[in-house]
């Protein structure tokens, strides 16, 4: 059920934490808990990874999760490619990152973006990208509100919408827009667009949803203090959690 896509994405630095041990078989254990192992995608790219390997390889991948689930912000999709680019070098697979970009495309379709790891204009089902000329930078506040989106939900109900697309290609600093945004809307009863309106208060900076939420992102606009932002965000809207990031270019 794959969209076609016209998309910016960009890494940042908030991240989770992986660690890979010795281990006679597949094994990944996720803090907190996410999904039953074998459901997981660390798990899925390490077993395809297993098949290309010299002799009866094993691993265990701990994920100390700090990205939200649910939240628009490819945590799992991440996830997947640090395993897929670990286990190529550790396991001698070899595999050329075009073909690894390939192989990711199989099991989602924002998993190549992350293998490749640089900002992009992503099109296609995911699977095409262009790296920007022009890179944005800076810092972000991202807020997480209390509840998650399913992202099939949200794109089910965006085709129920019918609703018109904007050309991406007018996409900058001045405009930014996610077309996604009134799915995901209708479906927390308001709710976006109420955290939306309150972070609108706080400065003069983009406000916009990250994928298909539920994250918002307030891009800091030039000359305000990004902590002082974050603060005033977090003091406005009870119950979401604000985390301080930046853009990552590479």
């Amino acid at each position: 059920g794959y969209h076609k896509l016209q998309s910016i994405m960009s890494l940042i630095d908030l991240h989770d934490d992986i660690m890979f041990e010795e281990s006679d078989k597949i094994e990944v254990i996720t803090i907190p808990y996410v999904c039953d192992e074998k459901t997981n995608l660390c798990y899925r790219v390490a077993e395809y990874m297993k098949k290309y390997a010299n002799g009866n390889k094993g691993i265990r991948i701990i994920v100390n999760k700090r990205i939200p689930v649910g939240g628009g912000l490819g945590g799992g999709s991440s996830n997947a490619a640090a395993v897929m680019l670990f286990l190529n070098d550790y396991w001698d697979i070899n595999f050329s990152r075009k073909k690894m970009m390939k192989i990711a495309f199989s099991f989602g379709a924002d998993i190549p973006f992350f293998i490749n790891g640089e900002q992009s204009f992503v099109y296609g089902y995911g699977e095409k990208m262009k790296p920007l000329k022009k890179k944005r930078v800076g810092d972000i506040v991202l807020v997480i509100p209390p509840f998650s989106l399913n992202t099939k939900k949200v794109f089910i109900n965006f085709d129920k919408m019918n609703m018109n697309k904007k050309n991406v290609k007018s996409v900058y600093s001045e405009n930014i827009f996610n077309d996604l945004e009134e799915s995901a809307n209708d479906i927390s009863n308001n709710q976006i667009a109420q955290i939306k309106a309150t972070i609108k208060k706080v400065g003069s900076g983009e406000v916009f949803m990250s994928g298909s939420g539920s994250t918002i992102v307030y891009y800091v606009a030039e000359g305000e203090d990004s902590k002082k932002v974050s603060e005033q965000i977090k003091e406005k809207l009870n119950g979401v959690k604000v985390i301080l990031s930046k853009i990552k270019t590479n």
